[in-house]
């Protein structure tokens, strides 16, 4: 029935993005996520349909509850670390990506993630350990390629 009604709510959302009827398919999706916070693919729709429909920092208030309510979910921890990283907070993006890192040490993406983290860190004006940066950063973008050939 779970499986069911996801599925459901999924169609609803592309039928809706399809059709141009973003503001049906973001409450759909707002309720999807909510309902399922470790689900890729509603976090995936989340994105398209707030990229059509939305500015993603009205959405903010809305994602920081969530991952207030449920700590452990992946895909929205990925998702804050994402916007801290775009928004230049690259110490916060650091924070969300070493608790994923934690989990899966040997996804060659979460280790891209922290290595661009890093070396974006490294190139502000008020970093004071520049090198320590860019040494950590090239270590992530290593082990990036070494997980990454091994797919």
């Amino acid at each position: 029935s779970s499986s069911y009604t996801s599925n459901f709510k999924s169609l609803v959302v592309d039928i809706s993005v399809s059709r141009g009827n973003f503001a049906e398919a973001y409450d759909e999706i707002k309720s999807a996520c909510s309902l399922n916070p470790n689900s890729i693919r509603f976090w995936n729709l989340f994105c398209r349909v707030i990229l059509k429909a939305s500015d993603f920092n009205k959405n903010q208030k809305f994602i920081h509850r969530l991952l207030e309510k449920h700590e452990d979910s992946i895909p929205l921890k990925l998702l804050v670390g994402h916007h801290h990283n775009i928004t230049s907070s690259h110490k916060h993006a650091l924070s969300h990506f070493l608790d994923v890192y934690q989990v899966a040490p040997k996804d060659p993406f979460i280790n891209l993630y922290i290595g661009i983290a890093y070396l974006n860190r490294s190139m502000k004006r008020t970093v004071s350990d520049r090198h320590v940066n860019i040494i950590k950063g090239f270590t992530f973008l290593f082990q990036y390629h070494k997980y990454r050939i091994l797919i």
